[in-house]
């Protein structure tokens, strides 16, 4: 069964939400949907808000990914994300991305990595 991606955006409230399972198969598929859908969704919004709630990132590269993913929405605009999957919130943190504001986590989730 393939996995499924599922970004849209909520009519009541200007945020995208981004779910589904993401590993290294489809990594790369990942980060060129969001990077395009998240583009075509925000249609010239003055802040990208993305909700990543329903979003599991399996592995090392599926968060490299969204990390990279990420770091092309902000040439856009600056991006809130809230709900992060707990390895994409450290890595996020790690790699300096929050530092200067264009970046900012919202209740970052608590849950444990699936991998070593």
């Amino acid at each position: 069964m393939q996995p499924q991606l599922l970004i849209h955006r909520h009519r009541s409230a200007s945020y995208i939400s981004v779910g589904g399972n993401i590993d290294a198969e489809n990594a790369e598929a990942f980060a060129i949907a969001l990077k395009h859908d998240v583009r075509v969704l925000a249609n010239g919004d003055e802040r990208i808000q993305l909700d990543l709630n329903e979003l599991e990132l399996d592995d090392g590269s599926a968060v490299a990914e969204a990390v990279n993913a990420i770091r092309d929405l902000l040439k856009l605009a600056p991006v809130l994300v809230s709900h992060a999957p707990q390895m994409l919130a450290h890595t996020l943190y790690k790699v300096g991305m929050l530092e200067g504001g264009r970046l900012t986590l919202h209740e970052p989730r608590a849950d444990e990595a699936p991998y070593g």
